[in-house]
């Protein structure tokens, strides 16, 4: 993986932070805290764009609780690979925004989609996730992302304090030479981090 497609521990800050999303001295609407929730969620979990469209609210938010981890069921992972995910803080606050913004009212619908799209009952398109990564990413950080890049930023950054035994359990990756692209990433931090003394 190239470093320069990888966020920077300024850029994940800046995308990271409510502030970011609208101008200042403005209070963020309530798609510019839609799109924070989007772009936390998935730097947080490395969740594929797929999967994190086919979320439903009750794999985050159950029995009046949000949820420890969520599990992503193998119908909806890539390869039939299902796997749990542990809901760091940054994750639990992005549900916590959820429960009071978007889905004031839904508690009995098991179905409803954490991110729905038009109607309410459809989820959103990967397109749409697409979109609003770009879009945003552009406005905050100067640069176009994809969610590939917050998936990839993810499991760098997790590399830096897990095995990479763990990296791959998390992404759900088959087999361990898909998580190695990661070490080379990794590899040139140290490299980086000498060359600086």
């Amino acid at each position: 993986m190239d470093a320069t497609k990888l966020l920077t521990d300024d850029e994940c800050f800046k995308m990271q932070s409510i502030k970011s999303y609208a101008e200042p001295k403005v209070k963020p609407a309530p798609l510019d805290a839609r799109d924070w929730s989007i772009i936390t969620f998935i730097l947080n979990t490395g969740v594929r764009v797929g999967e994190f469209v086919q979320i439903r609210t009750n794999w985050l938010y159950f029995a009046r609780q949000i949820r420890p981890s969520m599990e992503i069921p193998k119908e909806c992972a890539k390869y039939g690979s299902g796997r749990i995910i542990p809901l760091n803080d940054k994750c639990k606050e992005v549900v916590s925004y959820l429960i009071t913004s978007l889905w004031f009212g839904l508690w009995d619908e098991e179905n409803h989609y954490a991110w729905s799209g038009q109607p309410k009952t459809s989820p959103m398109t990967v397109r749409q996730v697409q979109r609003i990564i770009h879009e945003r990413s552009l406005y905050i950080i100067g640069r176009a992302i994809t969610p590939h890049t917050l998936r990839h930023t993810f499991a760098s950054r997790l590399l830096r304090v897990a095995s990479i035994k763990v990296v791959q359990e998390l992404l759900g990756h088959a087999s361990i030479q898909s998580t190695q692209i990661y070490t080379h990433t990794n590899t040139q931090e140290l490299q980086d981090a000498v060359q600086k003394l």
